[in-house]
């Protein structure tokens, strides 16, 4: 703007500096309406502007250090909660647990079976004696 009115003035001669006036009168008056902010009052609002936008960062900084915090005690729990479930028995491990406790089941019926007939047997060798002992009498 200055290199412009040095310009007008010097070239322009009484017009260009009338001209220079106007403009420069013309400038104060918007000034003091208000309609138009220079650099001075700019770097005030931009300087309030910078204030309260640090005061934000500052604030999104404690609250992304409390996320943080929080991020790591749930990832610390997930860690327990996978330990504990990698150490539980599978649907494979419940599977092979049922099928061996049926085996288990028809052997102990196998051996039921077969121990019966023992128990048989035995009634028998022991009527057997009995009677033996009765008849030497």
């Amino acid at each position: 703007m200055e290199v412009l009115a040095r310009y007008l003035i010097e070239y322009g001669g009484v017009s260009g500096a009338a001209l220079v006036a106007v403009l420069i009168g013309l400038a104060l008056l918007v000034r003091s309406k208000g309609l138009v902010i220079f650099s001075s009052d700019v770097r005030t609002a931009s300087t309030k502007r910078l204030n309260a936008v640090d005061g934000h960062l500052e604030q999104l900084t404690t609250d992304i250090g409390a996320v943080r915090q929080q991020v790591s005690a749930v990832d610390r729990r997930l860690g327990l909660v996978e330990q504990d479930l990698s150490t539980r028995p599978t649907a494979d491990d419940f599977r092979r647990i049922e099928l061996a406790v049926g085996r288990m089941d028809e052997r102990q019926k196998a051996q039921g079976d077969k121990l019966s007939k023992v128990a048989g047997g035995v009634d028998r060798i022991e009527t057997f004696l009995i009677n033996l002992s009765k008849g030497s009498k």
